[in-house]
């Protein structure tokens, strides 16, 4: 299997160009519905700000949290995600769900639902896909003391071997190469 991040194989190249001093909030998704991908991070922590898992469970442990069909509505706690509508994949409570102020380097992406009716038939795309609506997780991170290069891959070294990697560039806010 090739594994991917931002829809590309690793090859060497900058994925990701930030500017040193500044901070950045991504939003790190996986559509992956049967493993919660490690994402790990080098050189620079970051704090969860936001977490996405629409695979939890009510607090039953068993009844899903998240439904993709009216119709599979089996307690009044349940939460509808619009397969067809991007803007209803997210947290349905009140405040979104995250993390202590804590800096992390590895934190696991939550696993993707694939969207289905109450007969647990496939919800599909224009195209005839299955619908699936990511797991993810919201994090900031402040670029501030390291000028350079560096990756960030799923902790899976097989999936980070099969090109689940891609290039971090910081780069100074101002070009040392400018004229004065």
């Amino acid at each position: 299997a090739i594994h991917k991040i931002d829809g590309k194989q690793f090859d060497g190249d900058v994925g990701a160009l930030v500017r040193l001093n500044t901070v950045e909030e991504w939003t790190i998704r996986n559509f992956t519905p049967t493993i919660a991908h490690p994402f790990h991070i080098h050189i620079n922590p970051f704090q969860v700000v936001e977490q996405f898992q629409p695979n939890d469970k009510l607090s039953d442990g068993t009844t899903a949290k998240y439904i993709t069909d009216p119709k599979s509505r089996t307690s009044d706690d349940q939460c509808l995600l619009d397969p067809k509508d991007p803007d209803t994949w997210k947290p349905c409570t009140g405040k979104p769900s995250s993390t202590d102020a804590i800096w992390w380097d590895v934190f696991p992406i939550p696993t993707a639902l694939k969207a289905t009716d109450a007969d647990k038939q496939p919800i599909n795309d224009p195209d005839g896909n299955q619908i699936v609506i990511p797991g993810y997780f919201k994090m900031r991170s402040r670029f501030v003391d390291y000028a350079g290069f560096y990756v960030i891959h799923c902790h899976i070294l097989a999936h980070e071997d099969r090109g689940m990697m891609t290039v971090v560039e910081v780069a100074p806010s101002q070009s040392p190469y400018s004229h004065h």
